[in-house]
């Protein structure tokens, strides 16, 4: 026979146990967290600060190496630079807003 405080206790052991593990997920560092990420590649150089489809263009075969130093992909930065108008680069290709 179980007693009422006996299925209250189990039942209770049972969500704790469910929220430190999901609480102990939480603190899992996600893939991206994990890798190091990658400098900023050298040497580019841009006449001048450049948003949008200028942006792309500037970049050039260049934009992979940024994508990646910001944990994108050369479409997701695309994506962005398209999509948000206050997204921009500088002079040496680095991400910046200006609204």
């Amino acid at each position: 026979m179980i007693l009422p405080f006996q299925n209250f206790a189990s039942s209770t052991g049972r969500v704790l146990l469910m929220s430190a593990a999901i609480f102990a997920g939480a603190l899992t560092p996600s893939p991206s967290q994990e890798t190091p990420r990658p400098e900023f590649p050298a040497g580019i150089r841009i006449p001048a600060a450049a948003r949008g489809k200028a942006a792309i263009v500037a970049l050039g075969n260049r934009l992979p190496e940024v994508a990646s130093h910001y944990r994108k992909t050369p479409e997701e930065l695309r994506a962005l630079f398209r999509a948000d108008h206050c997204l921009q680069i500088n002079t040496e290709g680095r991400l910046c807003y200006a609204c």
